[in-house]
C-alpha cells in the first residue's frame, strides 16, 4: 500500500473536475450572481425610489397641514367678522327698539297725566258741587263752596 499517490492518477482526476467547476462557473454560477447582483440592484433601487416616494409624500401632508391651518385661520376670521357684524345689527335693532318703547312710554306717561289732570279737574269739580249741595240743604240755604 503506497500513501503516497500516484500524480498522473492525480492529474487525471483534477483535469475533468476543473473542466466541471469551469463549466459549472460559466453555465450556473455566473448567471446566478449576476441575477442576485440585479436583483439586490432592483431592491436598493426600489428602497430608494421608496423612501424618496414617502419623503414626497410627507412634503405634500405638510404643505396641505398649512393650507389647512390656514384656511382655518381665515374660517375663524370671516366668522368672527360676521358674528362682529351679526352683534353690531343687533345692537343697533335693540336700541331702535329700545327707543320706540321709550318714546311710546313717554308719550303713554304724558297721556297719562293729562287724563289724570283732567280726572282731578272733574273730580274737584264734583266734590265742590257735591259739597254745594250738601252745603245748602245742610243750611237750608243757597251757599256756595268755592
Amino acid at each position: 500500500m503506497n500513501i503516497i499517490p500516484d500524480p498522473t492518477l492525480i492529474l487525471l482526476q483534477f483535469i475533468p473536475f476543473a473542466v466541471t467547476i469551469t463549466a459549472l462557473y460559466y453555465i450556473i454560477f455566473k448567471p446566478m450572481l449576476a441575477y442576485l447582483d440585479a436583483r439586490g440592484d432592483a431592491t436598493i433601487g426600489a428602497q430608494h425610489e421608496a423612501k424618496a416616494l414617502e419623503a414626497k409624500a410627507q412634503e405634500k401632508t405638510n404643505e396641505l397641514d398649512a393650507r389647512l391651518k390656514e384656511a382655518q385661520a381665515e374660517i375663524g376670521a370671516l366668522r368672527l367678522k360676521a358674528r362682529n357684524e351679526a352683534l353690531a345689527e343687533y345692537n343697533t335693532l335693540i336700541e331702535a327698539a329700545r327707543a320706540s318703547a321709550d318714546a311710546k312710554i313717554e308719550a303713554a306717561t304724558a297721556e297719562l297725566q293729562a287724563e289724570t289732570e283732567a280726572t282731578r279737574n272733574a273730580l274737584t269739580t264734583a266734590a265742590k258741587d257735591i259739597a254745594s249741595q250738601i252745603a245748602t240743604k245742610a243750611v237750608g240755604r243757597d251757599f256756595a263752596v268755592g
